[in-house]
């Protein structure tokens, strides 16, 4: 069953996204030279500002409250002191990136990097598995070829029918940078 798409739930996924696109990010580090695991530190403590933000202005939680919950809300897989758990699916173990549940709501958060097809294939599959536990999944895709070929695409008909796709029919939210 998938979750429904609220106004505050959509809007969470859209501060996810506004974390994990920002384009002074993308100016500091050197995303094209660095793995994945290194960016994913990068926007771990963006990601855990924008969720006491959000615990401040949907879940209604004072300050020091908002960053206590916040703390336990959203974990990562790089954090020594959390775990995202691993779960079966199809005799194979998954876990994203992040994951993020608040306000009644779990998200989950993949990224990757990459140069074309088989990057992006393997974060859709991802994503589309991470449904199957998640309510709804962030999926960004960092393009790291020379001439941005995937991000010039990404705007095409039949690119944008496939995310709307994904959006609509799994609760996958897909952008690329």
């Amino acid at each position: 069953m998938q979750a429904k798409k609220s106004t505050r739930r959509v809007s969470i996924l859209e501060s996810i996204f506004d974390v994990l696109t920002d384009h002074e990010v993308y100016e500091t580090i050197n995303y094209r030279n660095l793995d994945e695991s290194r960016i994913k530190q990068y926007l771990h403590q963006p990601l855990q500002r924008m969720t006491i933000n959000v615990l401040q202005e949907h879940g209604g939680c004072q300050p020091d409250r908002a960053k206590t919950v916040a703390r336990q809300a959203l974990r990562w897989e790089g954090d020594q002191q959390t775990t995202v758990n691993n779960f079966m699916f199809f005799g194979v173990q998954h876990r994203p990136d992040f994951d993020l549940n608040i306000l009644n709501t779990s998200f989950a958060i993949e990224i990757k990097r990459g140069q074309g097809g088989t990057d992006i294939r393997s974060g859709i599959g991802q994503s589309l598995v991470y449904t199957t536990l998640y309510d709804f999944c962030a999926y960004l895709f960092i393009d790291t070829s020379a001439d941005k070929r995937v991000v010039n695409a990404f705007s095409s008909e039949r690119e944008q029918a496939f995310v709307e796709k994904l959006w609509r029919d799994h609760n996958v939210m897909f952008k690329v940078v």
